[in-house]
């Protein structure tokens, strides 16, 4: 992977499904180019997310699914000012959703689903222009938030694992399995 570091005019970079494993590099957060995505999904990548990922803020992909990263979101991805598309889903994320990810006012899809998520959902995620949203399998509790994506019952999933009732919607349905 350090040889990645000569590629100044990368833009793209697929990793995923190439069975990596140990901490994800640090040599990837200085591709300063990198701007439409970074996949590094379907791995064996572990330990946390490095906080020097906060360098790749003009990022409009970040795919760090299927892995079995620890610990929490750091508050750097918050300062993606262009990021679309996060899939952080099917890893061992734990604690709350940073409160700093409610400056993503670009993303579409969100997607933190089969982790170890807990607290109550944030209420800023009703404020996102999110188009799809899954949080499935996490320990959250408390009510669901009411406004913005949650508005859509076809436009987020929060299956498995809640911890009190689901609010009474006409006309939603709300499946836990």
């Amino acid at each position: 992977m350090l040889s990645l570091g000569k590629c100044k005019s990368l833009t793209y970079l697929d990793l995923s499904k190439n069975n990596l494993t140990g901490a994800i590099p640090v040599e990837l957060f200085r591709l300063s180019a990198l701007s439409s995505g970074l996949d590094l999904s379907q791995n064996h990548l572990d330990g946390p997310i490095p906080q020097e990922i906060g360098k790749l803020e003009s990022l409009t992909e970040l795919d760090l699914s299927r892995n079995d990263l620890v610990g929490a979101i750091p508050d750097a991805i918050g300062s993606y000012t262009s990021l679309e598309y996060l899939y952080l889903d099917a890893n061992s994320f734990q604690g709350p959703i940073p409160s700093t990810m409610s400056a993503l006012r670009g993303i579409s899809i969100l997607y933190l689903s089969i982790n170890n998520f807990s607290e109550q959902i944030p209420r800023f995620l009703e404020q996102l222009n999110l188009s799809s949203l899954n949080l499935s399998f996490n320990n959250f509790y408390g009510e669901v938030p009411m406004k913005g994506i949650f508005k859509n019952a076809s436009a987020f999933e929060l299956d498995g694992y809640w911890r009190s009732p689901i609010p009474h919607r006409k006309n939603k349905t709300f499946r836990l399995y």
